[in-house]
């Protein structure tokens, strides 16, 4: 998969939270949503028992690989 790929997957992620979140209105301001979609992840990483920290450190170095 292309990092354009991995970038248009997590874009549409991202628009799909926000929807489901919002209620105001179709506007979606990218950057609120990606606070949103983080802090509800440390939610669910919380409430499951996961490393929302660690998780994070191993997405920089899949990330750091994949732009190399």
């Amino acid at each position: 998969m292309s990092n354009e790929n991995r970038a248009h997957h997590a874009h549409a992620a991202l628009a799909h939270h926000a929807r489901a979140i919002k209620s105001d209105g179709p506007d979606i301001d990218p950057e609120s949503a990606l606070h949103d979609l983080l802090t509800n992840l440390r939610h669910y990483c919380d409430a499951n028992g996961l490393d929302f920290e660690a998780a994070a450190e191993m997405s920089n170095h899949h990330y750091n690989a994949e732009v190399a």
